[in-house]
């Protein structure tokens, strides 16, 4: 019994597929890192008692299987408790080019991750998000990790003007949800920058910048 045609296929092809992913690998390091330096322009990311530190740079990883692979920018949701001087994280930040076992393949997302000591955190962020409108494609609460994605594009939905504006929105939002932060770390319910939560969303309002 010989190999089957995948296999004689593969056999064949394999400095092709080589050749393939390591300009994909490429083609995403530059691409996540467009997106990081348009972000980092931004001189400050902080309204209120609220702010987001952003890693210098990228992260990638291309060991082992093609679906384990990823390249993405990062960052850190910290908020200043009252009656201190210095911030607090309460949250890492994704941005960038992950697989997605449900899409199987590669899908542009950014995600939010609660720290361990703001176990209501994702949730009360996630009850605002969903008055957000439109609803970004994608958008979802994963209950279980403690993950907020507030948006997720297939590959070829996606530019880098695109992928920044995303970025923008997230942290525009994220920005005006003091009150909710506040009412995690289990300080009295603040009053948020702004009642609307597509304000900053939408056009960057909520941002304190110099760009």
């Amino acid at each position: 019994m010989g190999l089957s045609e995948v296999s004689l296929l593969y056999a064949k092809r394999v400095g092709d597929l080589e050749r393939a992913r390591e300009v994909f690998t490429d083609d995403c390091r530059a691409f996540v890192d467009a997106v990081l330096k348009s972000v980092q322009r931004v001189k400050n990311w902080s309204q209120g008692r609220v702010r987001i530190d952003l890693e210098k740079e990228i992260s990638e990883s291309k060991a082992g299987y093609v679906s384990s692979q990823y390249t993405t920018g990062s960052g850190e949701l910290r908020f200043k408790r009252e009656n201190t001087s210095y911030t607090t994280p309460v949250a890492d930040l994704e941005f960038g080019l992950r697989y997605d076992k449900e899409e199987d393949c590669f899908v542009w997302q950014v995600t939010l991750l609660r720290g361990g000591k703001f176990r209501r955190l994702d949730h009360l962020l996630w009850h605002r998000f969903k008055d957000v409108t439109p609803m970004p494609p994608g958008a979802r609460h994963f209950e279980r990790d403690n993950v907020i994605r507030f948006v997720m594009r297939h590959v070829d939905q996606v530019t880098p003007d695109t992928a920044y504006a995303d970025v923008k929105a997230a942290f525009g939002f994220l920005l005006g949800c003091e009150a909710a932060i506040a009412d995690a770390a289990g300080e009295a319910r603040a009053a948020d920058a702004t009642s609307d939560p597509n304000k900053g969303a939408s056009d960057g309002s909520a941002v304190s910048s110099t760009s």
